[in-house]
């Protein structure tokens, strides 16, 4: 069984100059995953997962947003023992023992809607990840290769500064 998992963390992103209202960044999150069952919280290790994201407007819309984005997922060994570690007392004739390692989890890759309104982030995505060649892939537990993904949610900013950007997307404007 798995708990339900939170990931908290903070991200580095570098916005690279495209010269049009689109943007182009390299991100870097690190995050903490916890599982959870709501009565126990339980620290399961780090996720690091680096990726390029290519941002452009819908619709000549500064509200709403389509982005693609594609990267890289690797985990601690704490991490990863979550998902793929058989121990002894769980052997069974189909599932071996098997120790995982720190590493490769996946490649990624998603599409994204975003509408913003006032404090809210509306999105809606469709993903596909990849766990060809993870550094685990010889785990029982490992069953699949390929998976796809549809996801939607709100986003709240309970805090932003009076001062906002005329442009959110030129970096290179002197504010």
């Amino acid at each position: 069984d798995i708990d339900t998992l939170l990931e908290i963390g903070p991200r580095l992103y570098l916005l690279l100059p495209t010269g049009n209202t689109s943007e182009f960044r390299l991100i870097f999150p690190v995050r903490a995953v916890i599982a959870t069952d709501i009565k126990k919280w339980t620290d399961r290790g780090i996720l690091f997962a680096p990726g390029l994201a290519y941002k452009v407007p819908f619709l000549d819309d500064d509200r709403s947003s389509l982005t693609t984005n594609v990267g890289l997922n690797f985990g601690t060994n704490r991490l990863n023992q979550y998902f793929y570690e058989v121990l002894p007392q769980f052997v069974q004739p189909d599932r071996p023992a098997y120790q995982s390692k720190a590493g490769y989890i996946g490649t990624r890759a998603s599409f994204v809607y975003t509408l913003s309104v006032n404090r809210f982030q509306y999105f809606a995505a469709i993903g596909a990840q990849s766990y060809k060649g993870s550094v685990n892939s010889d785990s029982a537990l490992h069953r699949r290769d390929y998976d796809a993904t549809i996801v939607g949610g709100i986003i709240w900013s309970f805090y932003h500064s009076d001062s906002r950007a005329k442009d959110p997307l030129s970096p290179t404007e002197n504010r």
